[in-house]
């Protein structure tokens, strides 16, 4: 009787796994994302993302600009890099099993600005700047690899 409920178990298991895996979003060619990331890191950062204390605390939490994955962030990590002015969309996200409901931003970008995000809204910092000076004395600066 174990046997048969362990093995259910692992068929809805490996059945969910597999839905939460499929994406409608658009795919970008390796090419496409390595320009992507390329010209996230040619100009002066105007995005601050950062992971200071939110759970789960053994994952690592995927952030995506405009549906392209483009680092991801342990607890007490943070990455800047740039965006050309316009609308775009931030999501940061956790493996589907991990029960994490993540987080969807849109921000409209304007030339001369800089913009802080915190996931999980652990850190209130008034400005970017001070957001920054924290995170240079508390925590990790992550590159983004440009392949």
């Amino acid at each position: 009787m174990i046997n048969k409920v362990l093995v259910a178990l692992l068929i809805s298991t490996a059945t969910i796994s597999g839905c939460a895996t499929t994406s409608s979003a658009p795919t970008m060619t390796a090419l496409e994302i390595s320009n992507l990331k390329q010209a996230m890191l040619a100009e002066k950062p105007n995005v601050i993302i950062s992971r200071v204390g939110s759970p789960p605390l053994a994952l690592a939490s995927r952030v995506k600009v405009d549906g392209t994955e483009v680092v991801r962030l342990m607890i007490s990590q943070y990455t800047e890099f740039y965006l050309e002015p316009g609308e775009h969309e931030i999501i940061m996200s956790f493996n589907p099993l991990s029960g994490q409901k993540g987080a969807m931003k849109s921000l409209n970008i304007e030339e001369d600005k800089r913009y802080y995000l915190d996931i999980g809204g652990s850190l209130n910092k008034p400005t970017p700047e001070a957001a920054l000076a924290y995170l240079d004395r508390c925590c990790e600066k992550i590159e983004i690899q440009p392949r």
